[in-house]
């Protein structure tokens, strides 16, 4: 029970972290995926 606990500690630490840094680092889905080339809302 123990080690269970202290990997869900971790996991929780490991996400708190990752997204501060990509945060910080201007890291973003919206603007990774974003383009002008992209064809939204065509019902073609």
């Amino acid at each position: 029970m123990k080690a269970f606990l202290v990997a869900i500690g971790a996991a929780v630490f490991i996400t708190v972290c990752a997204n501060l840094i990509l945060k910080q680092i201007n890291f973003s889905a919206e603007a990774t995926t974003a383009s002008p080339n992209a064809r939204v809302g065509t019902d073609g």
